[in-house]
């Protein structure tokens, strides 16, 4: 039976509530969203032998295989493949070379892919980004990778099982960085929050590939080491929720504004760290919440959304 939200803003707040813990908590922890069907699915990876499906629905953990190896901490980053029904990751202590393999959820396994062209050291922050044809992107054969403080961007060929470098991003970015797609906004376009402690902002044009600095107002407050960003599906709205302030923003991408948009204030944050335990989800009756997963604690939290 389909569900209206009858919140008014400014009349109902944003209110928090506790969902079932984490398994457990650990630098680095990192998700994604199966946005494909239901949308039932969030993948969290939580350590080599801590993988799990969180049921959205159910409010329960389901444990999945361990990838094949790897330490899970700074700069290791998950993206869903809606095309092939895969979760990929790449795996990185945050001081060693990165490993890179994919879960298939039908079969329950990982499999190895190449790192040949990636760094010997992977670590500080880092994102994948997959602007599919399922999601109105331009290809399905072809990820996009920044991080590591560094300006490298790097494409990665899913036919070809290849690793390549595209145009140097503008600037080296740091802990706190995102690479989103939102198709709403644009088809051909990436948008990268830069962090390391800046409030930069760019554009990818994948079309005719180069880069564009994007100018917000206001745009004081810098995203740093806690920073995690999700996408308002639907529309060209960016989600951002700062450092480990609890404070969550969204960004314009239209309008070119940053607009607070809730507070997480039910349960403190620990110490911040990064990786991506940030999403948002709009189920099936067409109710939009936010889930954030705390720093430095096995903490998960969600609140329904007014726009």
């Amino acid at each position: 039976m389909a569900v209206t939200n009858n919140n008014k803003a400014a009349i109902d707040l944003p209110t928090w509530e506790v969902l079932q813990p984490l398994p457990a908590a650990a630098v680095g922890v990192t998700s994604c969203h199966d946005k494909r069907g239901t949308g039932r699915y969030i993948y969290i990876l939580i350590s080599a032998t801590s993988f799990w499906r969180y049921d959205v629905q159910a409010n329960t953990y389901q444990q999945l295989a361990s990838p094949p190896g790897g330490t899970v901490g700074a700069g290791t980053c998950v993206v869903y493949d809606p095309v092939n029904d895969r979760v990929w990751a790449l795996i990185t202590s945050g001081t060693g070379a990165p490993t890179f393999q994919y879960y298939s959820p039908v079969t329950n396994t990982w499999t190895s892919r190449s790192i040949t062209n990636l760094p010997g050291t992977f670590g500080t922050d880092g994102c994948l980004c997959f602007p599919c044809t399922t999601y109105g992107g331009p290809s399905d054969d072809v990820m996009y990778l920044i991080g590591n403080n560094a300006t490298v961007f790097y494409t990665y060929t899913i036919s070809t099982n290849a690793w390549a470098t595209g145009t140097a991003v503008t600037a080296a970015s740091g802990a706190g960085c995102a690479l989103v797609f939102l198709p709403s906004y644009s088809a051909t376009k990436l948008i990268c929050i830069r962090g390391g402690a800046t409030a930069t902002v760019y554009e990818y044009n994948i079309s005719s590939p180069g880069w564009a600095t994007l100018t917000f107002v206001p745009a004081t407050e810098t995203l740093t080491t806690g920073t995690m960003v999700t996408t308002r599906w639907g529309t060209d709205h960016i989600i951002i929720h700062r450092n480990a302030t609890g404070i969550c923003y969204e960004m314009d991408l239209s309008a070119l504004t940053i607009t607070p948009l809730c507070t997480e204030y039910l349960l403190a944050f620990g110490a911040a760290h990064v990786g991506d335990r940030l999403l948002y989800i709009k189920t099936v009756d067409g109710i939009e919440f936010l889930y954030i997963g705390l720093h430095t604690s096995a903490n998960m939290l969600r609140t329904g959304l007014i726009f």
